[in-house]
């Protein structure tokens, strides 16, 4: 079942809780929506396609396909589900073989190749008394099949927490711990990235056109690097709280921070920043497909859209709640977005006029 409010916009059946992870198949055609409990797949039209669950284990983390035909889930047994695009389960492969089970911190697939990078946290020693802020942390590939294709190690992950991050290319693999680990698709190291002590809220991202390397420090303050590991570029006073994500042209950067969206030069971001919204940013950005938009969640519990100058374009109508998460579909039609109160919404996107 779905609402139809307006020929703009698509109000779909709502989760029974707060929806958590919004992802559109990169070719456009099928949106995954989950709340942890329940995945959902929908298509273009808002009709659902099927209800995916792994109970009592409880979804962490998904990520597409390059073909858009698997989907891939990591859960809180510590087990990543594939599933196919109509809904059918592929395989279950046990990632983490320890006695406890961890969740999935992270999953992503390559841009390049059927190969999927995974992430968990070890747990914390059961006689240390209280809880350490760092443990290690093991980063794995895979086929789709389940065949192990190699093993990863990160000495120490800030607070249990890791995020993966592909080069556009698949020629390499980021992982954030207390370091920045970056390996080849071969899995031989690069380069490490030591002493950043990796923020609580994890953001980690190479600029399309594969020339850098963004991440945010435990204090949330923004690093931009050289894929080779040079020496960072000018800049470090903006303060991350929730993500940094570079334009698909690769010339600037977004980040949230403090309640506002804040644009930057990718090679100079120290240099002039753009306030595009200066209160009330509750989401990471997103950016449209041609660089021209940012949407986010604000505090007016809408999604709302802007330039990367700053300039108003939209605020998406008929849908309102506390917004969770926001997604521009790859072919830059839509957006869709998830809300605390378990509704899922998309739009057809807005155009500058």
């Amino acid at each position: 079942m779905m609402d139809e409010m307006s020929p703009d916009t698509l109000v779909l059946d709502r989760h029974p809780v707060s929806v958590t992870l919004v992802a559109w198949s990169p070719d456009a055609t099928v949106l995954a929506t989950s709340d942890g409990v329940m995945t959902r797949l929908w298509d273009t039209s808002g009709a659902s396609i099927a209800e995916l669950t792994i109970q009592p284990a409880t979804v962490t983390a998904l990520s597409w396909s390059l073909d858009s035909q698997t989907l891939a889930t990591g859960d809180s047994a510590g087990s990543v589900t594939l599933w196919t695009r109509d809904g059918a389960q592929v395989s279950r492969i046990q990632v983490s073989d320890l006695d406890v089970p961890v969740p999935i911190a992270s999953v992503a697939w390559s841009p390049a190749e059927p190969i999927l990078a995974t992430a968990f946290v070890h747990p914390p020693d059961s006689a240390t008394s209280t809880a350490p802020v760092s443990l290690p942390a093991t980063v794995q590939l895979w086929q789709p099949d389940g065949t192990q294709v190699r093993t990863l190690e990160i000495d120490y992950s800030f607070r249990g927490v890791v995020h993966l991050a592909w080069s556009a290319d698949g020629s390499r693999l980021a992982a954030g711990g207390n370091d920045i680990h970056v390996w080849d698709a071969d899995g031989e190291e690069l380069f490490v990235v030591e002493g950043g002590e990796y923020h609580f809220h994890p953001s980690i991202a190479f600029a399309p056109n594969g020339d850098l390397l963004a991440f945010t420090d435990v204090a949330g303050t923004l690093h931009i690097h050289s894929v080779t590991g040079a020496p960072p570029l000018s800049g470090g006073t903006v303060a991350v709280d929730r993500a940094v994500v570079f334009s698909p042209d690769s010339a600037r950067v977004a980040v949230a921070t403090d309640n506002l969206l804040i644009v930057l030069a990718s090679e100079n971001p120290g240099g002039d920043r753009v306030n595009a919204l200066t209160s009330g940013v509750q989401t990471a950005p997103v950016w449209s497909p041609d660089s021209a938009m940012l949407a986010v969640g604000v505090a007016q519990r809408a999604v709302q859209v802007v330039t990367p100058d700053g300039d108003s374009v939209a605020i998406m109508p008929d849908c309102e709640g506390m917004v969770t998460t926001v997604a521009w579909s790859p072919d830059g039609a839509r957006l869709a977005a998830g809300f605390a109160d378990g509704q899922v919404c998309f739009w057809d996107a807005p155009s500058i006029e």
